[in-house]
């Protein structure tokens, strides 16, 4: 068991990583949300509610068991990712997405189908844009899964906390090599030339996003600016990404494409306050590109219907 003192010092780490306003936020938030009647613990029951009126209705129709099916017919996705000024070294970086694994929903099921995938995938890098969980309390279990994914992808491992996820996971997964990005970036080097990669926290029920913070050891000089990537929970965060003129690319998750979706892909619940084309895969704002994935995993209910999982491998281009 974690002594107080190390865990306040953890806090104080988080805090110093985070910014300190970013933090408050986020710690004040979760803290609440333990208490019987928060704000977090009634959007829970809501959603266990609604969960469970699907649930039935998808027995009575006789679609559950395609719904099932769909939830973990998990597609690699392989694309292009255009990016302006990328240094000529990263021109054909591979970097492999994961993003809203929510591996508590049903881990027996959706374990081996994202290895089955991964396993299969070369790449330079790999990122997790946040979500590993649906609930805190199930992380002692969702740990050993998450763990036996990254461990079958060795290349570095960098990821985001999502709306879903906890402060308490940080140690946990920093502990396997996968170093979080709380309001940070890092330099990538290769064969000389810098890529800088950046990750803000979760802008959508937390608000604990800060872009300054973030990119506050990118250097910045006049007329010479180093080419970035960002990690993102939410595609509504990407006003705020491309007003900034200093992202060059983004890539993010949350809405998981829709997940329900009618015939045709059109989603009924989306969860981001965002225009509908980026609500999964590519889009472009001014100069910045994006791409929001539709997630390996669900939320609530392990079913899908026109709208298939993803992992997504992200070959870089020079724009």
């Amino acid at each position: 068991m974690i002594s107080d003192e190390r865990q306040d010092a953890a806090l104080t780490r988080y805090a110093e990583r985070m910014g300190q306003a970013a933090f408050a936020r986020r710690f004040a938030v979760e803290t609440e949300s333990k208490r019987p009647n928060s704000r977090q613990s009634s959007r829970q029951r809501r959603s266990r509610i609604l969960h469970r009126l699907m649930r039935f209705s998808l027995n009575m129709t006789g679609l559950m068991q395609r719904g099932l099916a769909n939830f973990h017919d998990i597609e690699l996705v392989r694309r292009e990712m255009p990016i302006a000024n990328l240094p000529t070294a990263f021109d054909g970086y591979r970097v492999l997405h994961l993003a809203d694994l929510h591996i508590d929903l049903r881990p027996e099921l959706l374990t081996p189908a994202v290895l089955a995938i991964v396993e299969s995938v070369e790449c330079d890098l790999c990122v997790n844009t946040g979500d590993y969980v649906i609930a805190h309390r199930k992380w002692s279990t969702a740990f050993q899964p998450i763990r036996k994914i990254h461990a079958a992808v060795p290349v570095p491992h960098y990821g985001i906390l999502g709306n879903h996820d906890s402060l308490g996971f940080v140690a946990d997964l920093e502990s396997t090599g996968h170093r979080l990005l709380l309001n940070e970036s890092v330099k990538l080097t290769r064969d000389g030339e810098e890529l800088w990669l950046a990750g803000v926290d979760d802008p959508h029920f937390f608000e604990s996003d800060d872009l300054a913070h973030a990119l506050r050891d990118v250097p910045q000089t006049a007329g010479l600016r180093p080419t970035t990537l960002l990690l993102a929970h939410t595609p509504a965060f990407a006003e705020k990404a491309a007003a900034s003129g200093r992202v060059d690319a983004m890539l993010c998750g949350h809405t998981h494409g829709g997940q329900m979706c009618l015939p045709g892909g059109r989603a009924l619940v989306t969860h981001a306050d965002c225009p509908r084309e980026r609500l999964k895969g590519a889009w472009q704002i001014g100069a910045m590109h994006g791409y929001t994935s539709r997630g390996a995993g669900a939320s609530g209910l392990a079913a899908r219907f026109n709208c298939r999982p993803e992992i997504t491998l992200h070959t870089l281009r020079r724009a």
